[in-house]
């Protein structure tokens, strides 16, 4: 593979996380300190869609 000049081999990469399991906010604080950093970037779509998706999450909580 090459490097596109940035040091970096793979210049982008997108993970769809399921984070259905994660049911508490002491599961969401376990995950986050056991992660390596994490950036996190919303993804291409709207952000109607974007909101949508955090409500849904909110929700559970």
């Amino acid at each position: 593979m090459e490097s596109n000049g940035g040091g970096l081999i793979i210049p982008r990469m997108v993970i769809n996380m399921n984070e259905s399991r994660l049911t508490t906010i002491a599961q969401i604080e376990e995950f986050l300190s056991a992660s390596a950093f994490i950036e996190f970037k919303p993804d291409a779509g709207g952000d109607c869609e974007r909101y949508a998706h955090i409500s849904a999450v909110l929700r559970r909580f």
